[in-house]
């Protein structure tokens, strides 16, 4: 398995991080976002600095963490929360996605990377149950027009379980790949996402909270996964540097290796810039 790290949890300005992240000995990036923009919103000029930036500094760009089917209500009579600064986004109905997949594509391949993260949509804070049957049904139709339109591409959409979205774990995004049944859409498996996902409001039937068990479950379909940790004091779930937190990342690590996974674990950490570089140090202790 390959050790990661999402740019922007280092710096925003792309350089300095680079030249941070080579320096704890990390060989592979993930690019969400960079000079205060999101990776599907950069123009091509930018996308070509990238590029020679990362051949200067002898990094692989492993995979392109797009917000794509993130901001994009999948009903049109529902209203979603923005994240603000904290977490930048592209904004637009279905159709403006689909037509900003084209782009990212575009990119994809200049950039010389084959996976590109997508999300379950964004759940409106109001809706009492989300991921129900009528959620993965519209879900899966939206999926299944993007397999289709991009099958002779040489790309891999990766589906992020999230707890903002209508599938916060990977039981459900694991159930949506197995009703697809397509070759171009796998898992972006993030145990954190998991771990603090908000369990009143899914159905009981999904409401398990065994990380152990996503990975049994899902194992041939993770293709990317996300490393943060978390402590837990009553409901509430505050982000710690990794090793630190409440998550049994040392055994979740040997259960990967158990069963052979030989994909990329990208840190994610979400806390300063102090913590984020222990956290470099603990994931370079292990892998």
């Amino acid at each position: 398995m390959k050790k990661s790290i999402i740019t922007d949890q280092v710096d925003m300005d792309f350089e300095k991080a680079l030249k941070i992240i080579k320096k704890y000995n990390y060989k592979n990036v993930e690019i969400h976002s960079l000079w205060n923009k999101t990776i599907e919103n950069i123009t091509i000029e930018e996308v070509y600095n990238i590029k020679k930036l990362l051949e200067f500094y002898d990094l692989n760009l492993i995979c392109l963490s797009t917000t794509l089917f993130l901001m994009c209500p999948l009903y049109e009579n529902y209203n979603i929360s923005d994240f603000g600064n904290k977490f930048l986004t592209f904004k637009g109905n279905i159709k403006e996605h689909f037509q900003k997949m084209e782009y990212v594509i575009k990119i994809a391949n200049i950039l010389n990377t084959d996976k590109i993260r997508i999300f379950p949509f964004r759940a409106p804070n109001d809706k009492k149950i989300i991921g129900d049957d009528e959620d993965f049904s519209n879900i899966k139709k939206y999926f299944k027009q993007l397999s289709e339109k991009y099958k002779h591409e040489n790309i891999t959409f990766i589906l992020e379980n999230c707890p903002h979205s209508y599938l916060p774990n990977s039981y459900m995004t694991g159930k949506l790949l197995n009703d697809l049944n397509v070759d171009n859409i796998k898992l972006l498996w993030d145990p954190g996402n998991s771990f603090r996902a908000n369990y009143d409001r899914i159905p009981k039937k999904y409401i398990k909270n065994n990380l152990f068990n996503e990975i049994e479950n899902n194992i041939k379909n993770i293709y990317h996964i996300h490393l943060k940790d978390y402590i837990k004091n009553q409901n509430e779930f505050e982000h710690e540097i990794f090793l630190e937190g409440d998550i049994d990342y040392n055994n979740i690590i040997n259960k990967l290796k158990e069963y052979n996974y030989d994909y990329s674990l990208s840190l994610e950490s979400e806390v300063n810039f102090e913590k984020t570089i222990k956290s470099m140090n603990n994931l370079n202790k292990i892998i």
